[in-house]
């Protein structure tokens, strides 16, 4: 059986030579979004400096040629490109100045500090449905709907760049269980 490809955006061992006397070679193989793997190569005066040129190289690779939204990238990191999405919403009007200030609101106080720091990968619902659970029980439902409200809408950027195959947020118990009579007394 033969060997699975690397996923798409991903590169293999980066091996480093000497080809000339001050002239250090760095190169890999890269799986492009195509699905062509092709080897990349970049040189300098050192092996750390050749090695360092390789890997700018692929990061810039990977972003001309796929997504900037990986599932390796932060949450948080995800949730600011999402903000700038829906500022740019306000300006062309077709979103409320008010609806960014309370997205943004709940972004610093609630979301960010609660799932920043997680990877994209790792948002699955039984994680956003904890933090769900856990916001509604300490802050209460308004607060909790606009929270779900931005979670999904970050997720769903991440799906939309291919990141994430489905937004977890429309799954979890936690979204659902925001109404009134659901509310634990």
């Amino acid at each position: 059986m033969p060997r699975p490809p690397m996923p798409l955006g991903t590169y293999g061992k980066i091996t480093c030579y000497q080809d000339a006397p001050k002239r250090w070679r760095a190169f890999a193989k890269f799986r492009d979004f195509d699905g062509v793997t092709r080897k990349v190569t970049k040189s300098a005066s050192s092996k750390a400096a050749a090695e360092r040129e390789l890997k700018r190289s692929l990061i810039d690779r990977v972003r001309i040629g796929g997504s900037v939204i990986a599932p390796d990238t932060k949450f948080s990191e995800v949730a600011e490109l999402w903000f700038k999405d829906v500022r740019a919403a306000v300006d062309a009007g077709t979103r409320s100045p008010t609806t960014a200030d309370q997205y943004r609101s709940t972004l610093d106080r609630h979301v960010i500090p609660g799932l920043g720091a997680l990877r994209v990968r790792e948002m699955t619902v039984p994680s956003v449905d904890a933090f769900l659970t856990t916001l509604r029980l300490k802050k209460g439902v308004a607060t909790t709907k606009t929270a779900r409200s931005v979670v999904s809408g970050v997720l769903g950027l991440a799906v939309r760049h291919g990141a994430l195959s489905v937004n977890p947020t429309r799954r979890c118990l936690g979204s659902r269980a925001v109404g009134r009579r659901h509310l634990v007394r």
